[in-house]
């Protein structure tokens, strides 16, 4: 597990999909229509398995990282992705009485 954890692969797997979830619901929002909703779906659920699977892992491998700041950081920070998927967003702005479009 410390083997995946180091490896450069597996950190640059994770910086991609870092910056992914940090512009993906933007560039999704500015440069594309409904239909193309699906994808950027579909990556995020895979980028939250691959954040999943790094806490996961840490919490494993690295002395101290359970219950530490960056643990809750990395839970909340991944936790909070499931906002950018369209069916939840346009769940809460249904809820709300807002129409997204």
């Amino acid at each position: 597990m410390a083997y995946i954890l180091d490896n450069g692969y597996f950190n640059l797997l994770v910086s991609i999909f870092t910056i992914y979830a940090l512009f993906g619901d933007d560039f999704r929002v500015l440069l594309t229509s409904k239909p193309a909703d699906n994808v950027f779906n579909g990556i995020l659920i895979v980028c939250m398995c691959i954040f999943i699977t790094e806490i996961f892992l840490s919490v494993m491998v690295v002395k101290g990282y359970f219950n530490s700041f960056f643990f809750w950081l990395d839970c909340i920070s991944t936790i909070t992705l499931i906002l950018d998927l369209t069916w939840v967003s346009d769940a809460i702005a249904l809820a709300g009485g807002s129409s997204m479009g």
